[in-house]
């Protein structure tokens, strides 16, 4: 049973006999009330389910996710059940070794994967996971497993230069308590434009960014509570898509970890996902593994290119800026580079002309085409050419945007999607993205790329 339109009375009576609920949502009521707890939430008996929409109590609920599971006594988790009808109080043999099983230990079953539970690991003040095999004990200084082992995963404070490297090799669970008290002993934390205040928002993005989802129109209103609680610590109220408007130029160097420029094969779940999210945004990749560039890097050693001169967003509500969106925009300017294509089959050819750019960039297509490159990059796209951005530079270093023109004019400007990212290193182990000899780097430097605004949808 859930809360809809037609149970709702029913509920509120409070005459359901509890062999009516699933068995996951049994099992917790009877775990709170041996712990002589008197509140329980459960989504499903808390939020109507019935009814989705831009007023709805979902939505609204939704959002407030960081007060919920952040003012909870306790946080159940039921790690290893796929779907409420499993339950997670089941017969085993008790736990009496005191042996630590490491492997027994790690957390690693359905909850650890799912788009939704991730905030609720993060925002929750005190966790007990119940596994196939053991119950374990999870707060802000320790975890406790039913064998009696015990492991701190509290740090001693360290000075803000120390902590600082310190705090991003913790968990994420770690970090995210500390990060509050880290960031007030920064010199400069009052400031945004200090890289480290987004540090770790991309940390958490790279661990999110593969989650499942049922409806991939989710995946922003999931992480809202998480958003929200992060702006409130650095003093940032300009969200935008799952980024941050004072680094959103840094924030746009988002990549598929398994393919920087052409998009993975569309499956269902990316197709929703490029649909219910702007292309420059993270979101808009699906489960895709995503990676950012220059996220550790200092002021002094890295210069922004471009800037970022327009931001739009049309959210769902109005009222909820951590929620989910309509549409959204933003409008670059930067050094621009247009291309007719982004492959040529000849670029191996020493006499073909070509510059060393259309040479890298045909390299990348090819090597990431794994069933053969698509006619669409040997030719120039519906709206006539794409286009290569400049974004961001450092010592023998360059990070490209590459965007596929629309054919639309968006106010005064050119509209695009994006396509992907081109980072050239002219040092490196010779993987595919980088550029071993620099040639290309030396070439861009050279060249003098007109400055352009462009509108990216």
């Amino acid at each position: 049973m859930e809360l809809t339109k037609e149970t709702i009375n029913t509920l509120k009576e409070g005459l359901v006999p509890l062999q009516m609920f699933d068995p996951t949502i049994r099992d917790a009521m009877y775990i709170t009330r041996a712990l002589g707890i008197p509140y329980i939430w459960i989504d499903a008996l808390c939020i109507v389910q019935d009814f989705i929409g831009k007023d709805s109590e979902w939505n609204k609920e939704a959002s407030r996710m960081n007060e919920i599971y952040g003012g909870a006594t306790l946080t159940l988790v039921a790690a290893d059940a796929r779907s409420v009808m499993d339950g997670f109080l089941t017969d085993r043999h008790a736990s009496v070794s005191r042996k630590w099983d490491q492997a027994e230990d790690v957390i690693k079953g359905p909850w650890s994967s799912r788009g939704w539970t991730m905030q609720e690991g993060l925002l929750s003040r005190r966790l007990l996971y119940y596994t196939s095999s053991q119950m374990i004990w999870r707060c802000c200084e320790k975890e406790i497993f039913e064998s009696g082992s015990a492991k701190a995963i509290a740090v001693t404070r360290l000075s803000a230069d120390e902590d600082k490297f310190h705090l991003w090799l913790s968990p994420t669970l770690l970090k995210f308590k500390e990060f509050s008290g880290f960031w007030s002993t920064q010199r400069d934390n009052t400031s945004l434009s200090n890289p480290q205040a987004f540090v770790f928002w991309y940390q958490i993005i790279k661990e999110y960014s593969p989650r499942s989802f049922t409806n991939q129109g989710d995946r922003l209103v999931a992480l809202s509570g998480v958003a929200k609680v992060y702006g409130e610590i650095i003093r940032c109220n300009e969200y935008v898509v799952g980024l941050w408007k004072p680094d959103l130029i840094r924030g746009l160097l988002w990549y598929n970890q398994r393919a920087r420029l052409i998009p993975q094969h569309p499956t269902q779940d990316l197709l929703v996902a490029k649909q219910a999210f702007p292309s420059w945004g993270w979101a808009s990749a699906g489960s895709a593994h995503i990676g950012f560039e220059r996220i550790f890097d200092e002021l002094e050693k890295s210069k922004l290119i471009a800037r970022v001169d327009d931001v739009l967003v049309d959210l769902v509500d109005q009222s909820q800026p951590f929620g989910a969106v309509k549409r959204a925009s933003i409008t670059l300017n930067g050094p621009v580079r247009r291309l007719p294509r982004l492959y040529n089959k000849h670029w191996e050819n020493a006499d073909m002309p070509m510059s060393e750019l259309e040479r890298h960039i045909s390299k990348i297509v090819e090597q990431e085409s794994r069933s053969g490159v698509d006619p669409r990059y040997s030719s120039p796209p519906p709206g006539g050419h794409f286009a290569i951005v400049q974004m961001a530079e450092g010592h023998e270093e360059l990070d490209l945007l590459v965007l596929e023109s629309t054919g639309k004019v968006s106010g005064k400007t050119d509209e695009y999607r994006r396509t992907g990212l081109i980072s050239l290193r002219s040092y490196g182990d010779g993987s595919w993205f980088f550029d071993t000899k620099g040639l290309v780097v030396q070439e861009l430097r050279r060249e003098h790329w007109g400055l352009e605004s462009l509108t990216i949808v």
